[in-house]
């Protein structure tokens, strides 16, 4: 995971930023804890960010080898986890904003591969497993998980809230990460026309955010981790905004140095929050308690 994303920063926003940024993504609570429990999430998060990397890619060089590799890895993630499939609304979604708003010429023939081909793909795959009827079983019990309408289990609770929940999340896992990210598309909000890439993440960012915030009863943080690809990325480019300097040599030994603190403020509370208290699944209220915000309750 941190390999590739070095290597795909270095290749879009140039070396200086991409050691920056992968050391980011190493420290992340999330990232490390998924890792150390051995979670479905970890894996998910490495290729959901190959999928974002590779689709990017392909849309600037416009390489079929790419393409077909980013659809191998898309149905690839959609068998890790079903929801997935969600990211074909960013992709879709990019797509025609290359197209028409950036002016960009792109066969609709690979717009109909992206939504066809990766469905057929896993399709197969499971039918060819498991059979027909299971599938069909399969389709309508995940169908049951995230679109319910009423809980079935006191545990589904804790995965109601409001839609800013992933905000409050993240600021109590990753504090200063997320609030320069915050702080970064504010200053983007002023910005006329963005660059292509990075008008692309913010698009990941927002509908992933928007679509995952509207579910009802799985509001939690660890099914968004991937976010972070955009976080931390906008993090770093925050800090070379507001250490802009006529001598790029200064401006990176500034920006060094705040990302060397983030990595120990982030370190800290993989430490406190998943090491010291034991947290395995990062829901609001184990986070909120475990940094004395509300009080905790013992049933």
């Amino acid at each position: 995971f941190l390999t590739l994303s070095f290597y795909y920063c270095r290749k879009f926003f140039g070396s200086d930023l991409a050691y920056f940024y992968t050391l980011l993504l190493s420290c992340n609570p999330l990232t490390m804890t998924a890792g150390r429990r051995v979670l479905q999430d970890s894996c998910l998060n490495l290729f959901w960010a190959l999928s974002i990397w590779l689709f990017l890619d392909f849309l600037v060089n416009r390489k079929k080898k790419t393409f077909i590799v980013f659809l191998l890895v898309f149905s690839v993630s959609i068998m890790v986890k079903e929801a997935s499939v969600a990211l074909m609304v960013f992709f879709i979604f990019v797509y025609f904003l290359h197209k028409y708003a950036y002016k960009q010429k792109v066969s609709n023939n690979y717009l109909l591969s992206m939504c066809v081909v990766p469905l057929l793909l896993v399709g197969g795959v499971y039918v060819s497993i498991f059979g027909l009827p299971n599938v069909i079983a399969l389709v309508k019990f995940i169908s049951g998980v995230h679109f319910i309408s009423q809980v079935t289990n006191s545990y589904s609770l804790y995965g109601m809230g409001p839609w800013y929940k992933y905000v409050i999340d993240y600021l109590m896992i990753t504090p200063v990460t997320t609030l320069l990210c915050i702080g970064y598309l504010g200053y983007l909000a002023g910005v006329r026309r963005l660059e292509w890439k990075i008008a692309y993440f913010i698009s990941y960012l927002l509908i992933v955010f928007v679509m995952f915030s509207s579910m009802k009863y799985t509001k939690i943080v660890r099914f968004v981790m991937s976010l972070d690809v955009v976080v931390s990325l906008f993090a770093v480019l925050a800090l070379y905004e507001f250490f802009r300097q006529k001598d790029r040599k200064i401006q990176t030994y500034f920006v060094f140095f705040c990302v060397a603190a983030i990595f120990f403020v982030n370190y800290y509370n993989f430490v406190y929050l998943f090491l010291k208290l034991n947290i395995y699944d990062p829901i609001s209220y184990m986070l909120l308690t475990a940094k004395q915000i509300i009080p905790f309750v013992s049933c």
